[in-house]
């Protein structure tokens, strides 16, 4: 992980969740910000490796990296180390169809996965939930400080979503932490897309081709798009 991260802006991004006791705001943020799926759980590519320890012919499904405590994966009984392979009748290859599969959910809709642990299947109910921006920061930064990509783009998606709130003249701004909020969250894109996320690579070559948060910079957009396609992201503009 960028030392930048791991030495300074963590420290600030956890600004964003604590600023309410000094300048009266989370109650507007969380407000304010979208209120996005949360499970509480954190996932990475099955290798070659992972699958033969596991049984799997081939490398497919994706592998639990990490689960927030009392959070709905918690709850359903997830552990590190697992390995998704289904949600209901969905077969998940891999990262890119996990996400797609989250980004199709509601809150409060309930999914039986089917899960691969020593070897062995076995099945979970997840229930998905919804978390403002700003209430989710502090359980994902632990994971994010481990560098696990999945955890950096989610904590980085959430810091801009609360960008607009910092910055709305009717709350009480601290534009300093505003602007550190961008750095930190375009400095996460960037780790989770150098440890091959794909879903990062899509959304970091998204803001450097529309000109957000970063300079406009359509080769750099360009060589992301080509990174995320080739790991099955159907969502990569090329």
């Amino acid at each position: 992980m960028h030392p930048y991260i791991t030495k300074i802006a963590f420290a600030t991004v956890i600004v964003a969740a604590q600023i309410g006791s000094a300048y009266g705001q989370v109650s507007a943020l969380q407000s304010a910000s979208s209120e996005k799926i949360w499970t509480g759980l954190y996932i990475a590519p099955v290798t070659a490796e992972i699958a033969a320890a596991q049984g799997l012919p081939r490398p497919f499904g994706v592998l639990v990296a990490g689960v927030v405590p009392e959070s709905p994966a918690a709850r359903a009984g997830l552990q590190a180390d697992d390995i998704i392979v289904q949600s209901d009748s969905e077969w998940i290859a891999n990262p890119p169809a996990w996400i797609k599969h989250l980004e199709q959910q509601k809150p409060g809709e309930q999914r039986t996965l089917t899960v691969v642990r020593a070897a062995k299947k076995g099945n979970s109910s997840l229930s998905f939930e919804a978390k403002a921006d700003a209430a989710a920061l502090p359980l994902i930064r632990p994971f994010a400080e481990q560098g696990i990509p999945d955890a950096e783009r989610d904590l980085a998606v959430r810091l801009l979503a609360l960008v607009p709130g910092l910055n709305d003249p009717t709350v009480t701004q601290n534009k300093e932490v505003a602007s550190k909020q961008r750095e930190v969250a375009v400095l996460l894109l960037h780790d989770a897309a150098n440890q091959n996320d794909a879903a990062a690579q899509r959304l970091l070559g998204d803001l450097y081709r529309e000109g957000r948060e970063v300079t406009t910079d359509l080769t750099t957009a360009h060589r992301l798009y080509l990174r995320s396609a080739a790991q099955d992201d159907s969502d990569a503009q090329i």
